[in-house]
């Protein structure tokens, strides 16, 4: 009761009331107890305790509260706790939920650490009675009436065995520090403006350990003014971010664009911060600046910096191309503010970008010092000659994927190195130095470019595609025209066709003529000088000879390196001298792939001409033979055997001839025709070659089919020699049975003896002689016969292997038409 006289009037109403309303609770709870004034004491004290709380809201204190009862406690009190929660939170007379949930809270945390301090409660007592703990239990929990247990433990005794007299005191230092208000807002406001400009003032000060201004733990100022200074102080570490990297020295003209692009960022800043510190000043009476006006004041520039803090951290150790593209992923926002200081930014990277990419576009120049546009020039790339014209366009420049900005999409970056590299091609290999891209380079499209902004969604920058298509279009028609007028491209194409792939066929059949007793030599006793005078009288007594001088001095004779045991038609080869602009379609393997398919349909004309010689031969000899009766089978033998191959080779070079190499040539001239480009010619003849090489057997995928036929060819070689021997038997024994009846005729007319015993026996032995021979060649035809029936065979299973080829497939079935081969495996 004096406790109540001697607070007195002199204290607030609403305290009164809460003392009054304690001191009734714990009479009507503790009626008898000798401790009423030391229990409404300690309760006061509880009430009364200032440490903060770390809870904000009754949600986060019952979570808190449930998380430690099952860690200390186990899931039964963890449910026991929540079902107390929602019985308070279902009572409407409990107003102050939060602060009960939250001294729950602080109660639990006394038995582990200092919450209720041993300066809250009196010297060390006995146990609380029965009373005592009912007062506790119905501050914890006003709805519950029911006693405290007696074998609750005691509250100052958990108390005095946790805490130490140095944590109190700490604590007691910590709460007198917090509510010292000895700092004027006009004092702090002067050091936030400070350190909004990333210097430190008298109560804020830079923390490196943070990386952040926070007020001076010296400065006595409440807990929200603390949080709101330091959030203000917060644009003083984004402006020294991205100060550091404007001032910074940089090497690379894109990064040096962006670093000018951010000093006039911060200039606008700068210029802020001297607008609100002339709001300080004591003059400024119409409108005083505070913190909280300050915080409406710094939202756009905090989150402008934000920004900029944000791509400055994100782009260092960028440059050119990669550069762009990080700064353009930020034009990917939906707030109008970001879309417009990236956009203001990009603008700026631009320009030097611009400034390359017009040198390159119409100059075909390459001002890139420090690597940072998306084309390259190759320094291993072989010097520029008039026989590597292929190897100066493929290999010169190429395109650096890092680099390409990702606002240029692979398709247009891939017009804009062609633009580049027609331009070089022109000046270097076409003797043309004109400036024929100047009449676009005056309109500088590029320089009436701008990042455009759509709506406030995205970034564009329209105009710039274009301006890329139309330099491109003219840049390769420009060279389109150059090949086909003045390098008579079409004409070199044609003459390839015609001279290496042998469609020249008046031509062919005159070379194969004079060339045969030559070819038929070994291949290390060729002489090209000799071979090359019958290929100019070749030239000159065929239709060869209309075609244009540069046609015509542009084919030469080439011999392989050759290996012993091959005849001169193994290595000898026709060559097309490619030289200028157009040895850019033909590249050193395409120059290779066309000696490998001259050598392969040379060899496969070989074989026609030796079959037409076969024919030749058979209809001749057919009824001039016939005189012979013994050579009657084997001439029958040797026809038929003679259809089976004629009707081979008749269907293979049908293949390779109208299948091939018409269907290939007409795609090729359709596709010169329509070709946008050099890289569409090169690309078109490629396919060309590709598509030849392959269906003609000469491709790595069709390497045995290629070996089964020049084994077919070789064996078609070595009948028709069978041939001849066999006809040389039947002429020698023809010659020798006429020679035998004139002797006869004449000794007749002598009055003689035709023959006499001795002539018999001689004829008799001849003719054994001439029989022995004759099966013998009958054996090697059967072997002959037997060896092409069994090599068709494999030919015919290696080719239905190619599933894929619809062209094999029809020629496997025309050699197989009747299934004649099927059933003779068979049988």
């Amino acid at each position: 009761m004096a406790m109540a006289s001697t607070g007195g009037s002199s204290q607030p109403p609403s305290r009164l009331r809460v003392g009054a309303l304690v001191r009734k609770l714990v009479l009507k709870t503790c009626p008898n107890s000798p401790n009423v004034e030391r229990l409404y004491n300690y309760s006061l004290r509880l009430l009364s305790s200032n440490l903060l709380p770390s809870l904000e809201d009754e949600h986060s204190v019952q979570d808190a509260l449930q998380r430690a009862m099952v860690q200390r406690h186990g899931v039964k009190y963890a449910a026991r706790v929540s079902d107390l929660c929602r019985q308070v939170h279902g009572q409407n007379v409990v107003n102050n939920r939060w602060q009960i949930l939250y001294l729950l809270y602080t109660l639990r945390e006394s038995q582990g650490e200092l919450a209720v301090t041993q300066s809250l409660l009196p010297a060390p007592a006995p146990a609380p009675t029965p009373a005592e703990r009912r007062v506790l239990a119905t501050l914890l929990d006003p709805n519950s009436a029911q006693p405290c247990s007696a074998t609750s433990p005691s509250v100052a005794q958990v108390s005095q065995a946790k805490a130490t007299q140095r944590q109190i005191t700490a604590l007691k230092q910590r709460q007198a520090t917090e509510t010292d208000f000895s700092v004027g807002e006009e004092e702090l406001l002067a050091d936030v403006l400070l350190a909004c400009q990333g210097l430190q003032g008298k109560y804020i000060l830079y923390n490196p350990r943070h990386e952040a201004f926070t007020v001076s733990s010296e400065v006595g100022v409440t807990t929200p003014v603390r949080q709101l200074v330091e959030k203000l102080a917060s644009l003083g570490w984004l402006f020294n971010e991205v100060r550091a990297y404007a001032e910074a020295n940089h090497e690379f003209r894109l990064n040096q664009a962006f670093a000018s692009a951010l000093r006039d960022e911060l200039a606008e800043y700068y210029r802020l911060m001297s607008l609100l510190q002339s709001q300080t000043q004591p003059d400024a009476d119409s409108y005083k600046l505070t913190l909280r006006r300050l915080i409406v004041w710094t939202l756009e520039p905090l989150q402008r910096l934000k920004m900029l803090a944000m791509m400055v951290d994100t782009c260092k150790g960028l440059r050119g191309g990669r550069l762009l593209s990080k700064l353009y992923a930020f034009s990917h926002h939906g707030d109008e503010m970001v879309l417009s200081l990236v956009s203001s930014l990009i603008k700026r990277l631009l320009v030097p970008f611009f400034e390359v990419l017009h040198h390159w576009m119409y100059d075909g120049l390459l001002h890139d010092v420090h690597s940072e546009f998306f084309v390259a020039h190759n320094p291993d790339a072989q010097q520029p000659s008039q026989e590597n014209a292929f190897d100066y366009w493929s290999n010169s420049f190429y395109l650096k994927r890092s680099m390409l900005p990702s606002f240029i999409s692979p398709s247009l970056a891939n017009m804009i190195i062609t633009i580049g590299k027609t331009i070089n091609f022109v000046r270097v290999f076409c003797d043309d130095s004109t400036d024929f891209m100047q009449p676009l380079a005056r309109l500088d499209p590029l320089g009436s470019l701008s990042w455009h902004q759509d709506e406030g969604t995205s970034s564009e920058l329209p105009g710039l595609a274009e301006a890329v298509q139309e330099a491109y279009a003219f840049s390769a028609q420009y060279l389109l025209r150059i090949l086909f007028e003045k390098q008579q491209l079409r004409s070199h194409l044609f003459a390839a066709r015609k001279y290496l792939l042998l469609g020249q066929g008046d031509f062919v059949i005159h070379l194969m003529d004079l060339l045969r007793d030559e070819l038929e030599q070994p291949a290390d006793q060729l002489l090209v000088h000799n071979i090359t005078g019958v290929l100019d009288g070749a030239l000159r007594e065929t239709n060869a000879q209309y075609e244009t001088p540069d046609v015509l001095q542009r084919l030469q004779v080439h011999v392989s390196l050759n290996f012993a045991g091959e005849k001169g038609w193994d290595v000898f080869t026709l060559d097309y001298a490619m030289s200028g602009p157009i040895s850019a379609l033909f590249s050193p393997s395409m120059k290779t792939a066309y000696r490998n398919m001259f050598n392969h349909l040379w060899r496969a004309k070989r074989v026609e001409f030796a079959m037409a010689d076969i024919w030749s031969q058979q209809a001749s000899y057919a009824r001039t033979l016939a005189v012979v009766d013994e050579m009657t089978p084997i001439l029958r033998d040797v026809r038929g055997l003679g259809a089976k191959m004629n009707h081979f080779v008749n269907q293979i070079q049908y293949y390779m001839s109208f299948e091939v190499l018409e269907t290939s040539w007409k795609q090729l001239l359709a596709g010169v025709d329509s070709a946008r480009d050099l890289n569409d010619l090169i690309s078109t003849h490629s396919k060309f070659v590709t598509r030849v090489t392959h269906h003609m057997f000469l491709s790595q995928s069709t390497a045995d089919i290629l070996s089964q036929l020049r084994s077919m060819f070789d064996l078609i070689i070595s009948y028709k020699d069978l041939q001849e021997h066999i006809h040389l038997l039947g002429f020698d024994e023809m010659h020798r049975r006429r020679r035998g009846a004139a002797d006869i005729a004449s000794r007749m007319q002598r009055g003689e003896w035709g023959q006499d015993r001795h002539d018999d026996e001689r004829q008799a032995e001849e003719r054994q002689t001439f029989q022995g021979k004759l099966e013998h060649a009958a054996q090697q035809l059967k072997v002959n016969a037997d060896s092409f029936e069994r090599m068709l065979l494999r030919f015919l299973d290696l080719i239905s292997h190619q599933k894929d080829d619809e062209y094999l497939q029809f020629l496997m079935m025309r050699l197989n038409f009747n299934k004649y081969y099927i059933r003779s495996s068979r049988a």
